[in-house]
């Protein structure tokens, strides 16, 4: 077995956009003993989105104006589906969060998922604090009724 000089872990979302839950997810990341801190801006393929590249600038504004350390933070793009970049990367442990029971279930799917080209990949799953619990990038992005 290939030994392991980096222990990494990565939160990965579209970030469409960035919001206040995320940052909490980042921010409990971050209090983490790892090596390596890795924020992945990916494509969601069900939904239309602005470019990686845009994406990845609006985060990085939010992320400092949040206090967030960037040069612990990696955050990085890619197009590639998630467990090759996963795999390629040598990146062994996921950081996710949700609010409700819908989005726990939905979380175990994509673990199950991963796991299966993964075997090894361990996650870390965070509730999100009661008052996260109505934000979503979908919500922020919905006008108001």
């Amino acid at each position: 077995m290939k030994k392991i000089t980096k222990n990494k872990i990565a939160f990965m979302g579209s970030f469409d956009p960035i919001h206040i839950g995320h940052i909490y997810i980042i921010q409990q990341m971050l209090n983490l003993d790892y090596d390596e801190y890795i924020l992945i801006i990916a494509n969601n393929w069900d939904k239309v989105q602005p470019d990686l590249t845009l994406r990845k600038a609006k985060a990085i504004k939010v992320l400092k104006e949040a206090g967030i350390d960037l040069e612990k933070l990696n955050v990085v793009t890619t197009d590639q589906e998630m467990t090759t970049y996963l795999k390629q990367n040598d990146i062994r442990t996921i950081i996710r969060g949700y609010r409700n029971e819908k989005d726990k279930v939905y979380e175990d799917y994509l673990y199950d998922i991963y796991k299966k080209d993964l075997p090894y990949l361990e996650r870390i799953l965070i509730k999100a604090p009661k008052q996260y619990e109505n934000i979503s990038s979908s919500s922020i992005k919905e006008p108001k009724q």
